[in-house]
C-alpha cells in the first residue's frame, strides 16, 4: 500500500523527469528520506499503470506539449476546452449521478479561465463558458476543442463565426496541444479529488464551490512546470495581461449568444418551440419568421425578426392551447426537444445580431 503523501511525490517526480523509471523514482525518494517503506515491484507497477505514469504515456504528453508549446505567447490567444468525468454527486432529487467537468485553460499561461461540474456537456454550457470568459477577461483569439467534443454544436459554430473566433480541433491520431488539458485533469484528480471526501459533498454548487475554491487557493498560485521559470499561472497571467485584447465596444454579447432558428407562423399567428405555443404579431402571420432565443430552459422570451426588422418578444399561449397543439398531427413536425435546438442547420444567418 502506498500512502497518500507518496502517491503524490512519486507523481511529481515521475512528471518533472521524463526519462526517470519508476523504479528508479522511488529510490531517488528512498534516498531523500522521502520514502521510507519498501514498495513491492507489483505494487508500484499497478499504481503506475492505474496513473498512467509508464514511461511510454509519459513520453507521450510531452510530445503533445511540445507541439503546441511555443505557438502562443499571449492570454487568451488560444483557449482549450474538455470534459472531464468526475465523482458520483448527488443530483436534486437525491439519486448520485456521474459529474463532469468542463474547463476552458487559457494554452500560454495555463490558467483556468472557466471551470464547472455539471451533469451534462451540451453545448449551451460550453456557450456559457466562452460568455464568461469574454465577459470577464476579453477576446479569445481561438479555441481548441477535441475533434469529437459532442458540447461544439452548429449553433456554437455560428456565435463563434460572428465573433471571429477559429475553432480548432485536435487531428485524429495526433491529438497535439491536449497533453495540457490531460495533465491539468491528473491535477484535478490528484490534488483535488483524491484528499476530497465526497461523502460530504451536498450536490453540484457545493463540488463546485469546493473546486473554486481549490482552484484560486492552491492550482493558480503553485509552479507549474511548464511555464518558464516555474511561474505560478496567475503570476504569468498578469506578467502578460498588457497583451490582452478587450471585445469590442459595440459587441452585444447578449445578442450573439442568442440561439438562432427560423420558423412558418401559421394563419392563427402562432408557433412552437420546444413544444411551446407562441404567438406573433398577427402582420406575420403566414410568413417564415427568424426566432432568437436564451437556449436556457425554460425558454419563454423568444424575439421575432422578418427581413431584418425586429418585431419584439412572442408571448408564451396559454398552457390549454398547448395541450391542444401538442395533440395536432399539422403542426407536429415543429416541436423539438432542447437537444435538437442546437443540432439545426448553421446556415441560418445573423445578420441583425448587432457584432461589429
Amino acid at each position: 500500500m502506498i500512502g497518500d503523501e507518496e502517491q503524490t511525490a512519486i507523481i511529481s517526480l515521475l512528471e518533472s523527469n521524463v526519462e526517470l523509471t519508476a523504479v528508479a523514482a522511488v529510490r531517488v525518494l528512498q534516498e531523500q528520506g522521502v520514502l521510507r517503506a519498501n514498495i513491492s515491484h507489483s505494487t508500484l507497477s499497478r499504481f503506475i499503470q492505474s496513473q498512467g505514469l509508464t514511461s511510454k504515456e509519459r513520453r507521450k504528453i510531452e510530445e503533445k506539449e511540445k507541439t503546441l508549446k511555443f505557438d502562443f505567447f499571449s492570454p487568451l490567444e488560444c483557449v482549450q476546452s474538455d470534459v472531464m468525468y468526475g465523482p458520483l454527486i448527488p443530483d436534486e432529487k437525491g439519486k448520485k449521478r456521474k459529474a463532469l467537468l468542463m474547463t476552458f485553460l487559457d494554452d500560454a499561461t495555463r490558467r483556468i479561465l472557466y471551470g464547472r461540474f455539471s451533469f451534462s456537456e451540451k453545448s449551451i454550457l460550453f456557450e456559457k463558458g466562452l460568455k464568461h470568459i469574454l465577459q470577464s477577461q476579453g477576446m479569445i483569439g481561438r479555441a481548441y476543442t477535441d475533434n469529437g467534443s459532442t458540447f461544439v454544436s452548429n449553433q456554437t459554430r455560428r456565435i463563434l463565426d460572428i465573433l471571429g473566433i477559429t475553432l480548432s480541433h485536435t487531428k485524429p491520431g495526433r491529438p497535439q496541444g491536449k497533453g495540457k488539458q490531460e495533465r491539468f485533469f491528473r491535477t484535478v484528480r490528484d490534488q483535488f479529488l483524491r484528499p476530497l471526501d465526497i461523502s460530504t459533498v451536498k450536490n453540484l454548487d457545493d463540488l463546485n464551490a469546493r473546486f473554486n475554491t481549490w482552484l484560486e487557493c492552491e492550482y493558480h498560485r503553485s509552479p507549474h512546470r511548464g511555464l518558464k521559470e516555474y511561474m505560478t499561472p496567475i503570476d504569468a497571467w498578469v506578467a502578460k495581461a498588457s497583451h490582452i485584447k478587450p471585445v469590442s465596444q459595440g459587441v452585444d454579447l447578449d445578442r450573439i449568444f442568442l440561439h438562432l432558428l427560423s420558423r412558418k407562423v401559421y394563419k392563427d399567428s402562432t408557433f412552437t418551440l420546444g413544444g411551446t405555443l407562441f404567438e406573433a404579431p398577427s402582420i406575420l402571420s403566414g410568413k417564415r419568421i427568424s426566432i432568437l432565443f436564451d437556449p436556457t430552459p425554460p425558454v419563454n422570451r423568444v424575439l421575432v425578426s422578418h427581413e431584418g426588422r425586429d418585431y419584439g418578444y412572442a408571448q408564451v399561449v396559454d398552457t390549454y392551447a398547448n395541450t391542444r397543439v401538442k395533440r395536432s398531427s399539422s403542426r407536429s413536425s415543429d416541436l423539438q426537444s432542447e437537444e435538437e435546438y442546437s443540432e439545426l442547420p448553421v446556415n441560418l444567418t445573423a445578420t441583425n445580431m448587432g457584432a461589429k
